[in-house]
């Protein structure tokens, strides 16, 4: 059987929504906040995509997520896409991408304080 890439991407797509927005729900139940009603969903499946571009989620938080579900990685192309739309946007770049029958995997910039807390005050 086989499947029209654009609905696996869409699918894909879809999927990423729904998990990023259950982890809101997780959190907003954790801190007592009110649940949102499903059309206020944070993270939403961006449409226009393919006619102006732009990021695969849509979401207000300033986060540019590229989705990808494809059996062969290109994860170096993927990466450059991504910061090159976070460029455009001022938005935070972040890749999650899967193959078949794998986990989903994401690629984001991260930082590490540099400070020498292991440092004996004495010296």
């Amino acid at each position: 059987m086989t499947i029209n890439i654009r609905t696996k991407g869409a699918q894909a797509e879809r999927e990423i929504a729904e998990t990023l927005n259950s982890m809101v729900g997780l959190i907003r139940q954790e801190n007592d906040f009110c649940s949102l009603p499903s059309r206020d969903a944070l993270f939403q499946r961006n449409q226009n995509q393919s006619a102006v571009g732009g990021s695969d989620i849509s979401n207000p938080l300033g986060l540019e997520i590229e989705v990808k579900r494809q059996e062969q990685l290109s994860i170096n192309f993927w990466w450059s896409q991504c910061l090159a739309s976070a460029e455009r946007t001022g938005g935070i770049p972040i890749l999650i991408f899967r193959q078949n029958r794998k986990a989903w995997r994401v690629c984001m910039l991260g930082s590490l304080p540099l400070t020498n807390r292991w440092k004996n005050s004495a010296d």
